[in-house]
Parts: structure tokens; sequence; C-alpha cells
């Protein structure tokens, strides 16, 4: 097995864990978090996090990720636009759009949202497969 499933299991494994030890604090009329947690070896943090039904580690939404479900469902859109129009979709493409899509929905002090990274297209492009370019040299499909 190799070593990065060994390691998810093992998560996997702890996420149970504390799922468990939250529900038996909520039998509580007023659980001490902290202590129980030094009682039973935990983590304090991970604890409270599972007795607040917050979300997991891996069940939160990447931090480098910009734009929200409903722009990068617009973002596809507009490639998918341009794609059947015959046009090449290339990442500056795609990072002008993406950037536009967030100044339109921006609502902070400044007049304009923070620039997108000068790799955030190719990330992107790395998440969506179906934009994945294929190039062809004489009849020969790479």
């Amino acid at each position: 097995m190799p070593k990065s499933n060994s390691l998810a299991l093992k998560y996997r494994k702890e996420v149970a864990l504390y799922k468990e030890y939250a529900a038996k604090l909520h039998s509580h009329q007023k659980p001490n978090i902290s202590s129980y947690a030094k009682t039973h070896n935990l983590g304090y943090k991970r604890l409270l996090r599972a007795y607040k039904n917050a979300p997991t580690r891996s069940d939160k939404k990447p931090t480098n990720h910009r734009l929200n479900d409903t722009q990068d469902l617009a973002l596809e859109r507009y490639l998918d636009a341009i794609n059947a129009i015959g046009f090449g979709i290339h990442h500056r493409m795609i990072a002008q759009q993406a950037y536009a899509l967030l100044q339109e929905s921006y609502m902070g002090p400044d007049k304009s949202p923070t620039p997108l990274g000068h790799n955030w297209a190719r990330r992107w492009l790395q998440r969506h497969t179906k934009y994945r370019r294929v190039r062809t040299y004489a009849g020969v499909t790479a």
C-alpha cells in the first residue's frame, strides 16, 4: 500500500475517533473541552472543531481557489463558448476572464480585488482537465 493511501486512511480513522469523542461530549450539560482533550490525549482544536461540527481539513475548500462555484461555472461556460467558436484557450485569457468575474462580485474597501497569481490559470487548468490541450503534429496525436 502506498504511503499516501495509508496516511489518508489513518487520517480518516482519526476523524472518526474525534467525531466519536465529540458525540460523547454532546451528552454532557456544559462540557469542559480542554480538560477532556487533556485527559484523553487529544488535540484541543481538533476536538473543538468536531464538537462544533466544523469541517475537517479534507472537507474544507482549498484556500487557493479564488472563484466560488457559480463563478467557476461561469468561467467554464465562457471557455466552452470560446472553444465552440474555434479560438484557442490560453492562460492569459483564462486569467483575464477570472479576474473580470472577481471584479464584478468584489465588495471590499479597495477599488479592485487582489490580482491573480502568475500561475493561477495553470493551476485552474490542472483542476479542469476537460480543457487540456491536445496537439497534433502531422496527423499524430500527442
